[in-house]
């Protein structure tokens, strides 16, 4: 495969804010309510993601494979008051729904932590939903675990709660982890609703 990631621009907007459509109606049904997954426009989240590809602390990268984006990564500074410097944030993961189960998510991440390290960042968060089996499992399988603090957000009306993974990770200097054993392939769903 030819894949790349490389950072996000305004001109991927438009596909980045499709397949977190996309991602959020494959990944969510039976965990959000159906009409908010139906009301999701493209317009306003394309919107959304020109004003997130702004420069800012928050840094963005698509997964693209012969051209086409496929997926996309978000980071950056930590958000929750509880935790230190030390720790970047996992703002959001996904890859389109047709591109499951190749890889692309671990690939994206990757790149995530890898820039946080470069920042000097020596932890990482994200937040997901706690129904959100698949992702849950994408994480684990990464090196997360929840460190035990949860939240409620509500989306469409309905309460629906999160829990906070955490994951140590590598330092520029240190050796990279093994590689994911042959038929591991993560999801690349979110944790997240940036």
């Amino acid at each position: 495969m030819s894949a790349l990631v490389r950072e996000a621009d305004v001109s991927d907007a438009e596909v980045i804010a499709r397949i977190h459509i996309d991602s959020w109606r494959h990944t969510y049904r039976g965990i959000m309510p159906e009409a908010l997954l139906e009301s999701l426009s493209l317009a306003k989240r394309k919107e959304e993601w020109v004003t997130r590809l702004q420069p800012s602390t928050r840094r963005n990268f698509v997964l693209e494979d012969e051209g086409i984006v496929l997926g996309w990564v978000s980071i950056g500074p930590v958000r929750d008051p509880d935790l230190n410097q030390d720790f970047g944030e996992l703002y959001g993961i996904y890859v389109a729904p047709t591109q499951l189960r190749r890889s692309l998510g671990w690939q994206l991440y990757s790149r995530a932590e890898q820039e946080l390290s470069n920042a000097g960042k020596s932890n990482v968060s994200l937040w997901v939903l706690e129904r959100n089996a698949n992702a849950r499992r994408f994480y684990e399988k990464m090196g997360f675990n929840s460190d035990g603090a949860t939240k409620m957000i509500t989306l469409g009306g309905v309460d629906l709660p999160e829990i906070r993974y955490v994951k140590k990770i590598k330092m520029p200097n240190q050796s990279p982890e093994p590689a994911l054993s042959s038929g591991t392939s993560p999801s690349g769903q979110g944790p997240r609703y940036p």
